[in-house]
């Protein structure tokens, strides 16, 4: 058995064999994977995953950090905190200017300096009552026509360039991927069209008799009922972890799910955009990533956000790269979409 997946059991015996069987043939093989060994026998890994983030017009190569796990005998020995510092030394070297993940407790990544930037607005529908509902085209990535997957994809780029100032870019591959991975686990990826027109696109998952929606893009609400109305009766219950574009009788509630940690405080300010105009002089100290250290005047702007090293002059507030972080975020106003599992 590989290393990555006896460890994967291990730490995560939750997931299935369909899971892993995915994660073997789709995942591993574009990872980078970190793995610290003791007498021949794997007891940590951190992994990175690679995608492409579009932020404020532009679109950058990020790493995702995953499969962050450690044998129960080597935990609090300091292995979690080595895989970090290494990775985000090779991520900075590579130019990437910032990392993210979405952690199963946040406390553990506080002291790295991740700090919380995106929460989902999540969404418990009420199933409709009403029995009749129509269905227009309802296609499954998978059996799509190249033609159809085309239109897909420049449906749902668009609508998220319109609608959102930070997501993760997607392509066919994406969505091949996106769709192995929700098959793992008793879903699949559909996009809605009527006629040759898109109007929806969702991805679920099926867990515990819960459906789960990952994405659920709609044209409007019409589309959003029909789904449920699809839906209705068949699951004791379903959730939308990003229910920004849909409407309805409900409840709803925000959970924070990705946290980030800034590799490089000039380039990673530098590609931000601003609600509000804001300034501040700081220095910076940085155990994980000594050469951020010094002195440093950020500027948010609307047009541009700026980031610069200058010499010290007088006494200056001491910042961690997750005091600016949070000083960044709190002014900044992002939209956000990165609904990413692994």
């Amino acid at each position: 058995m590989s290393a990555w997946r006896e460890l994967w059991n291990i730490c995560f015996p939750e997931d299935s064999e369909e899971y892993l069987e995915y994660y073997q043939e789709y995942k591993i093989s574009k990872n980078e994977v970190f793995t610290t060994y003791r007498e021949g026998v794997p007891v940590s890994m951190l992994q990175l995953n690679p995608y492409r983030i579009h932020l404020y017009g532009k679109e950058v190569p990020a790493s995702y950090i995953v499969g962050v796990a450690t044998r129960p005998e080597a935990r609090h020995q300091g292995l979690m905190r080595d895989h970090l510092r290494h990775a985000a030394r090779k991520e900075r070297e590579k130019g990437r200017t910032f990392q993210y993940l979405m952690p199963a407790d946040p406390a553990i990544y506080l002291p790295f300096d991740y700090r919380f930037w995106y929460t989902q607005e999540r969404f418990e529908p009420h199933l409709p009552v009403e029995e009749d509902w129509f269905v227009d085209d309802w296609n499954f990535w998978s059996t799509m026509t190249d033609i159809q997957k085309l239109i897909a994809l420049s449906w749902v780029n668009f609508l998220l360039y319109q609608n959102m100032d930070v997501y993760t870019a997607r392509d066919a591959a994406y969505y091949d991927d996106l769709t192995a991975e929700c098959n793992a686990c008793g879903g699949d990826v559909m996009f809605v069209f009527r006629k040759e027109r898109v109007i929806g696109a969702f991805a679920y998952f099926l867990e515990d008799e819960t459906l789960t929606l990952l994405d659920a893009f709609c044209e409007d609400e019409t589309v959003y009922r029909q789904l449920l109305g699809a839906l209705k009766g068949k699951y004791q219950k379903v959730e939308i972890l990003d229910a920004r574009w849909c409407a309805g009788e409900g409840e709803r509630y925000e959970k924070p799910i990705i946290m980030v940690r800034i590799l490089d405080p000039i380039g990673f300010v530098s590609m931000l955009r601003s609600k509000t105009e804001n300034a501040m002089t700081f220095a910076l100290i940085d155990p994980f990533l000594p050469e951020n250290d010094g002195c440093y005047e950020v500027v948010l702007g609307k047009e541009q956000c700026s980031a610069r090293k200058i010499e010290a002059s007088g006494e200056l507030p001491v910042l961690s790269p997750g005091d600016l972080a949070e000083w960044i975020f709190q002014r900044l106003g992002s939209r956000i979409c990165i609904n990413e599992i692994v």
